[in-house]
């Protein structure tokens, strides 16, 4: 299963996602602007993804994906994609 882009960009009373081990690719923007989002879930027997910090890190490159109001970024990030935290206007302190 895939997350398409911008699947659910600026749905403001999501506040919650649990991503399942079915979903194999979740595409740019996918969360982008959804300002109350506050906590990310990703089932542990997902092998492509995975969430640590309320973030979704792909566990391949260790990218990180998708991040919210709750974000903290763990250590062994390699990097932060485009858009990560696109719209999170109550996001106040990222620690790198």
């Amino acid at each position: 299963m895939r997350i398409g882009f911008e699947a659910f960009c600026g749905c403001t009373s999501l506040k919650y996602i649990k991503i399942p081990n079915s979903v194999t690719y979740i595409e740019s923007r996918s969360f982008a602007d959804c300002s109350n989002l506050e906590d990310i879930m990703v089932e542990d027997e997902n092998r492509v993804y995975y969430s640590e910090g309320n973030c979704i890190i792909r566990a391949s490159d260790k990218a990180l994906i998708a991040g919210c109001n709750n974000s903290m970024i763990p250590e062994g990030v390699t990097s932060i994609e485009r858009d990560s935290f696109r719209g999170f206007t109550r996001l106040s302190t990222v620690n790198i």
